[in-house]
């Protein structure tokens, strides 16, 4: 059974002293450990020490740094828990190709409908309900229910749903207009076309926001050893 080292625990990680990232600190019998500028502290009993040529850090120090310290039996595990954010990177991306890119292409293609109506010219709407249903269908399986939470929750990709609803109902009320000529049908296209942008640019956003937060995380300071 795995259980985690208690964050006060006197068990050392031990690291060669040649392979670590150490610079000299004058007046001082002490080993200093620093997250970024940060000085990372642990109990008087457990502190960094160097023994036989080896640098012995508290893993309690370790689990400051964001590094993940588990001991099952007598087998000691370590994970960077900055691997969660490239994850992060890799679900938003395949939300982008998946949503963001077909909702794009998608609106530029009904822009390319209307063209050919006001210019009274032959209207192929084979193209555009191609990529209705794949928006439609991507949008019931966005992949972000996976995300890292950070912060707060991405609340908005929840409006994945409502983006392409609204979208279908515009091009519905498009397709009802080509077939009666009817201005409500057009005014109402132009409505559901609004709501749909609207949301599109919530999701756009929340996309961009949790990339930025992802990067940050991931480009967070690093561990630094200062040998006396």
């Amino acid at each position: 059974m795995i259980k985690r080292v208690a964050f006060g625990s006197v068990l050392l990680i031990i690291l060669m002293a040649s392979t670590v990232a150490a610079q000299g600190v004058k007046n001082s019998g002490l080993i200093k450990v620093f997250w970024g500028d940060k000085e990372l502290t642990t109990s008087l009993d457990a502190v960094p020490r160097i023994i036989d040529s080896r640098v012995y850090i508290p893993a309690s120090l370790l689990q400051q740094a964001y590094i993940q310290v588990q001991l099952n039996k007598k087998t000691l595990s370590l994970n960077d828990t900055k691997t969660k954010y490239v994850k992060n990177l890799e679900i938003l991306n395949s939300f982008r190709l998946g949503f963001l890119d077909y909702f794009d292409q998608l609106d530029q293609e009904t822009v390319n409908v209307l063209t050919h109506v006001i210019t009274k010219e032959e209207v192929d709407t084979t193209r555009l309900l191609g990529l209705l249903e794949i928006l439609k269908e991507n949008a019931k399986h966005p992949g972000v229910n996976g995300l890292a939470i950070i912060i707060d929750t991405p609340d908005g990709f929840t409006h994945t749903l409502d983006c392409a609803e609204q979208y279908n109902n515009a091009i519905n009320s498009l397709l009802n207009f080509l077939k009666t000529d009817d201005e409500a049908e057009l005014k109402a296209f132009n409505s559901e076309r609004k709501k749909a942008i609207e949301s599109y640019e919530i999701l756009k956003n929340e996309y961009v926001r949790y990339i930025n937060l992802s990067l940050s995380k991931y480009n967070e300071k690093s561990l630094i050893i200062k040998l006396p």
